[in-house]
């Protein structure tokens, strides 16, 4: 069959089957006429359907909730069809809230039933409450309670390179109170700064550093004020012999490095003053002899306290000096 048959009886089948053009939109009229007809008599009909909704279980300032307090649950309704889906419509994205009483501090399950009044009026008048699943909810409340604590800086100061703090952050308030559940801040021993780096600082100067958040644990105040003195640093390789003192009448220490070689952090400022007059400060390292052996067989490696304030170790080979006593019954090696 090629085209000209095909198009030569589909005009014979409209000739058959459909009706004269004036008659076609009275046709379709009434048929829309029916639908609507019957679709509002299908809505006039009652029925019964279920509605998912938010439930938000309210608090006060005395109370502070361990978990989300946003549940999930299922309310059944009885109504008209069209009551029904204007309902179904409305709360698609609402939320019904149970006010906080004292009482549910006493309570581990919230009971729907004794609530469904409070679901009635988030309702129109014309659906009924049926049935609210799940029947109860859990309630996971705590009295608030506060307690002062110190501050531990968590916060990293951002700084140029080659710039060093000569000194700690000094903390204009050293503690703060933390507000939430009474058995959580009972463990919370300080409280830190947020994790993270500051803004960059070159100069002296005071900064603002905001306590780290936490959910449920609040802090007063939410921030502290701490000083920061950036200076430019420079670094200066001294080589040091090592000597002990201490040592008891009869013992001898072998000691595998008799010095150290250090590259050592120190203001640039304090560098020049130094070199000025007389350069290095420190002669030789002086290793106590208890010192030592609490070193133990890992060996014993310098630390800062052995240098002026501000100077800081970079790195030092050997990083570890091992030794061995003699002229005693025991040696440590």
């Amino acid at each position: 069959m090629n085209v000209r048959d095909l198009v030569t009886y589909f005009l014979r089948f409209l000739a058959t089957y459909v009706p004269e053009r004036r008659q076609l939109p009275v046709l379709l009229a009434s048929f829309c006429v029916s639908v609507l007809l019957w679709t509002l008599v299908t809505l006039a009909e009652e029925y019964q359907s279920t509605v998912e909704v938010n439930i938000q279980l309210g608090t006060d300032h005395t109370v502070v909730g361990h978990h989300n307090s946003t549940h999930r649950a299922k309310v059944g309704l009885k109504g008209s069809g069209l009551d029904l889906l204007l309902e179904h419509l409305r709360f698609s994205q609402d939320t019904i809230y149970l006010e906080y009483t004292p009482d549910l501090l006493d309570l581990s399950e919230l009971n729907m039933q004794d609530h469904q009044a409070s679901f009635v009026r988030y309702f129109t008048p014309k659906v009924s409450v049926q049935s609210i699943y799940p029947a109860s909810l859990p309630i996971d409340f705590s009295l608030k309670d506060r307690k002062k604590v110190p501050v531990r800086m968590g916060t990293h100061i951002a700084m140029p390179p080659g710039y060093q703090l000569s000194a700690p952050p000094i903390l204009f308030q050293d503690s703060v109170w933390v507000i939430g559940a009474a058995e959580v801040i009972d463990s919370i021993r300080f409280w830190p700064t947020i994790p993270g780096f500051s803004k960059l600082v070159t100069q002296h100067q005071e900064l603002s550093v905001p306590l780290d958040s936490a959910r449920n644990i609040s802090t007063d105040p939410q921030e502290i004020s701490i000083l920061v003195d950036p200076v430019p640093y420079s670094e200066w390789k001294v080589r040091l012999p090592v000597r002990l003192s201490g040592l008891p009448v009869g013992t001898s220490v072998r000691m595998s490095h008799p010095e150290i070689s250090c590259l050592i952090a120190l203001p640039e400022q304090l560098k020049d003053s130094l070199e000025q007059s007389g350069g290095f400060p420190v002669k030789n390292l002086v290793i106590s002899y208890t010192d030592l052996l609490e070193s133990g067989n890992a060996g014993w490696k310098p630390t800062d306290e052995l240098f002026p304030e501000q100077m800081k170790i970079i790195t030092n080979q050997p990083e570890r000096i091992s030794y061995t006593v003699v002229r005693r019954q025991s040696s440590l090696n």
